[in-house]
């Protein structure tokens, strides 16, 4: 009996696995991104979520905010919604953080397996805001 641990531990991984991949059945659908954004400053403050994820081959946008974390806004991403999403993140990549403005903005992304933490107080970008209202209006 000395396999008999070894198959507890692949009967385990085996059922794990199977647990994951009906869930993921069930719901059909792939997280490709998330963005967690903080405004903060002497005139505002908020906070909200954009989650990116891909459903029966088409990519979606949903957004949860601070107000009411139950509430949420939901829309199909067109392509070139979903190049304006790739610009962003881009251009996110190469912020140099500047200063000198009242409020500030911190931007959490996680894609694939990279995480970009970014904080922005100066008063130029604001490039969420400008994602956020392109694709949700």
């Amino acid at each position: 009996m000395p396999y008999s641990k070894h198959r507890i531990y692949i009967l385990a991984i085996l059922l794990f696995s199977a647990t994951i991949f009906s869930c993921n059945y069930k719901n059909n659908s792939r997280q490709i991104a998330r963005i967690d954004y903080r405004l903060s400053g002497c005139f505002a403050d908020y906070k909200s979520k954009l989650i990116i994820y891909e459903k029966e081959g088409n990519t979606f946008a949903k957004l949860l905010t601070d107000k009411n974390s139950n509430m949420f806004s939901q829309v199909r991403l067109n392509p070139q919604k979903v190049e304006k999403l790739n610009l962003f993140i881009k251009e996110l990549k190469n912020l140099k953080g500047d200063i000198g403005c009242t409020t500030v903005e911190y931007y959490t992304v996680y894609i694939n397996d990279e995480k970009i933490i970014k904080v922005d107080g100066g008063c130029d970008w604001r490039g969420y805001s400008k994602l956020e209202s392109l694709i949700f209006n």
